[in-house]
C-alpha cells in the first residue's frame, strides 16, 4: 500500500512540476473520456442530432483537460478554451458521418481493415484541423507557430483517428489510449512554444 501512495505521489509531483506531463494526462484523460462519453450518448440519442451532441461532449471532455493543463501555463480563458475546443469537435460532425460511419460500417462487415483505417486517419485529420483552427483564434495570429499549431492538432488527429481504430475489435481503449498520448505528444511540442498569454 504504501508503494501505491509512493506512485501516486511522485506522479503528482510530476504533474505539478512537469508541463508535458500535465498536458500529456490532460489530452489522454480528455480524449478517452469524452469519447467514452460521447459514445454513451451516441447509444442514447443515435442520429445526426446525436453525433453532434456526442462530438460536443468529446470537445467538452479534451477542452475541460487541456484547460486544466495550461493552468498556470497561459492567461487564456479556460471556458473560451472548452468553448473553442468543443466547438471544433461539433463542425466535425458532418465529416465524421460522411466518411467514418459509412466506410468503418463497410469495414466493420466485410472485415476490410484498411478502409476503416483510411476513414479513420481522414476523419481525425479533418476533426484535428477544426480543433485547432477553432483553438488557435485564441492565440496571437501573427506568430509564425499559429499555422504550426492548426498543423499539429490535424496531424495528431489523423493519428490519433487511425490509432483508435486500429484494433477496431479487440482493443478499442488500447487504441484510444496510444491516439491520445500520440495527439498530445504532437500538439505538447508546439504549445510550449505558443506564446498562449
Amino acid at each position: 500500500m504504501n508503494d501505491i501512495r509512493r506512485l501516486m505521489a511522485r506522479f503528482q509531483h510530476r504533474l505539478n512540476t512537469d508541463w508535458r506531463s500535465r498536458w500529456l494526462t490532460a489530452n489522454l484523460v480528455g480524449w478517452i473520456g469524452g469519447l467514452f462519453g460521447g459514445v454513451l450518448l451516441l447509444r442514447l440519442l443515435p442520429g445526426w442530432i446525436g453525433l453532434v451532441l456526442a462530438l460536443l461532449v468529446v470537445g467538452v471532455g479534451i477542452g475541460s483537460a487541456q484547460a486544466w493543463a495550461l493552468r498556470g501555463y497561459s492567461s487564456l480563458s479556460p471556458r473560451r478554451w472548452v468553448l473553442q475546443t468543443a466547438l471544433g469537435l461539433a463542425l466535425a460532425s458532418p465529416f465524421v458521418l460522411l466518411i467514418l460511419v459509412p466506410v468503418g460500417a463497410f469495414a466493420l462487415t466485410a472485415r476490410a481493415l484498411l478502409p476503416a483505417l483510411v476513414a479513420g486517419l481522414l476523419a481525425g485529420g479533418i476533426t484535428g484541423l477544426l480543433l485547432g483552427l477553432l483553438q488557435s483564434r485564441l492565440m496571437n495570429q501573427g506568430n509564425e507557430v499559429y499555422w504550426r499549431w492548426v498543423l499539429a492538432c490535424a496531424g495528431g488527429g489523423a493519428l490519433c483517428g487511425l490509432l483508435t481504430l486500429l484494433p477496431i475489435i479487440p482493443g478499442l481503449p488500447v487504441g484510444m489510449a496510444a491516439g491520445a498520448l500520440i495527439y498530445g505528444w504532437v500538439t505538447a511540442a508546439l504549445a510550449e512554444q505558443l506564446p498562449l498569454s
